[in-house]
């Protein structure tokens, strides 16, 4: 399968091969020893509802729960733990369900550790830039630093647990990345310049942006190229 990426004005086609069955394998693994289990307990008519995506529910028990009186339907009271997959494995799940864009997102860890490190260093100097003369009334200046302040600490809280989640992915890849590796094949094939794919996109006649936003030939300009 091929999967087109834009860099700068550059876009790189990469075609893409993996190994179904022995993904799934991995993925269970990773699924239960990674993922974070929280017990939970609620009630309702009918057991709690997850997509199987980026959770799962284990270990359901129910108790059915005394009727008030006037009540006709039947309340359960369900504890059961709650799996929630780390990001790889969802990128995994993704991949395995046919979404080629998630084959090079499995092994993002370096990149986005590099994004929110820098993201982090951009917060904090954007809070520490604030000029107190650009206040005529110190209460203005006092108000606007409590609310940078807070939206300071909502996104440093966001990225902390950001980087949190990326010590999982660094465990998950340094127990797992060989056999990621050996059972997705991802092959730079060939790279075309933005100006020159515009210019044969003119000289076809055709629309070809797909190839530089999608991971596949969309279906229009598919049946475009069958008429030439």
């Amino acid at each position: 399968m091929y999967y087109f990426e834009k860099q700068g004005n550059i876009i790189n086609k990469y075609d893409i091969k993996y190994n179904s069955g022995e993904l799934e394998k991995i993925n269970y693994e990773i699924i239960n020893n990674y993922s974070t289990i929280t017990h939970k307990e609620t009630q309702g008519t009918t057991e709690p509802y997850y997509d199987g995506n980026i959770l799962e529910f284990r270990n359901i028990k129910s108790a059915k729960i005394v009727p008030k009186k006037g009540d006709y339907k039947n309340v359960y009271l369900f504890t059961y733990d709650e799996y929630v997959y780390p990001r790889i494995s969802i990128e995994i799940k993704k991949l395995l369900n046919g979404d080629i864009t998630a084959a090079k997102k499995i092994f993002e860890y370096e990149e986005e550790k590099e994004y929110l490190k820098s993201k982090l260093s951009e917060l904090t100097s954007s809070f520490n830039s604030t000029d107190k003369k650009d206040y005529d009334d110190p209460l203005d200046y006092l108000e606007s630093q409590i609310n940078e302040l807070t939206n300071l600490k909502c996104s440093i809280d966001s990225l902390n647990y950001n980087l949190k989640e990326l010590i999982t992915e660094k465990n998950i890849l340094d127990k797992y990345g060989d056999e990621l590796k050996r059972n997705i094949k991802i092959e730079l094939v060939g790279t075309i310049d933005e100006e020159k794919l515009k210019e044969v996109s003119e000289f076809l006649d055709i629309n070809l942006l797909p190839f530089s936003k999608n991971d596949k030939i969309s279906d229009n300009v598919r049946r475009q190229l069958k008429k030439l």
